[in-house]
């Protein structure tokens, strides 16, 4: 594996990618009839443009795993660090996709594949299940003839659908399925977060409706980990999703989810708890109600 890629740091990411590529393709071309094992680190979605990075790294990628699948006996593996950005309670599901030759398949391996694809994986799981691509069925789920406590492969055996973290051997702070709790945020981050919002919810102004006045925003973010994790320093933190609630007139509140990447929001959703539909009546004709507001105007003439 040529590790100078994996090293790279700076530059303009779609570069960086494009030089990864280039090296994998290189050491598939010169040892095309050789056993070969290459791991691609790739950090699109933080790059300043996110989207258009992202979007580059979908057609770099989907050229490079044609190639890869055409391949005589080629396992591929994709995964992520972290789920979805854009819905807190995807967060804690990571990606993980795989693409195995034929070779590698039979139909028990096939059937336990499909019936673990809606269970809850971990990275112990996918170690041994990479384990058990290279060494075969015996002790598939064994090390040196011990039976791994919360290492099992995906192929060889059906995990069970009520799957706790502890038999997952997963720590509680870090479950994702334990129920979440929330805090209001500190003065010093809602004096950053606050501008986002207010400038997210005046972008949906609808033209003759009332400007937004602006009484009031609580900001939330999940309540941090008591007593603290020992951790690598994550570019990626939990602490990064907010919960919010945008209080304008007429007692109308707005409810905000999403996710913060320096001083712009990745949205979940937007919506209105109050019933907007008080505001259909004058709403001018090919406007949201939702994001409207009756003028004074409007009041009295209706």
């Amino acid at each position: 594996c040529n590790g100078t890629s994996f090293c790279r740091r700076g530059g303009d990411i779609q570069e960086d990618l494009s030089l990864q590529i280039e090296d994998l393709r290189q050491l598939w071309s010169e040892h095309l009839n050789s056993p070969k094992f290459a791991i691609m680190h790739m950090v699109g979605s933080h790059s300043p443009n996110a989207a258009e990075s992202m979007a580059a790294y979908d057609n770099e990628l989907f050229t490079l795993i044609l190639e890869l699948i055409k391949s005589r006996n080629m396992n591929i593996i994709l995964a992520t660090d972290h789920g979805r950005l854009d819905d807190e309670n995807s967060f804690g599901f990571p990606l993980l996709a795989a693409i195995l030759s034929q070779h590698a398949l039979n139909d028990d391996r096939m059937e336990n594949l499909v019936f673990n694809s809606a269970r809850m994986v971990t990275v112990f799981d996918i170690h041994h299940t990479l384990r058990h691509l290279l060494l075969g069925d015996v002790g598939a789920e064994s090390r040196e003839a011990i039976k791994q406590e919360f290492a099992r492969s995906l192929m060889a055996s059906k995990i069970a659908k009520n799957r706790s973290c502890s038999s997952a051997g997963v720590a509680p702070e870090v479950c994702p399925c334990l129920t979440r709790s929330w805090e209001l945020v500190t003065h010093e981050k809602e004096l950053e977060i606050r501008p986002v919002l207010e400038k997210l919810l005046q972008a949906r102004e609808q033209p003759g409706c009332s400007a937004f006045t602006f009484n009031d925003i609580l900001i939330r973010a999940p309540k941090k980990e008591k007593p603290p994790t020992r951790r690598r320093n994550l570019r990626v933190k939990l602490e990064g999703f907010v919960n919010a609630e945008i209080h304008v007139q007429n007692n109308v509140i707005f409810q905000v989810r999403g996710y913060m990447m320096g001083k712009t929001i990745l949205l979940n959703s937007l919506k209105q708890t109050t019933p907007y539909r008080k505001f259909e009546d004058c709403t001018p004709e090919g406007a949201n109600a939702e994001f409207c507001i009756c003028t004074l105007n409007m009041t009295m003439n209706d």
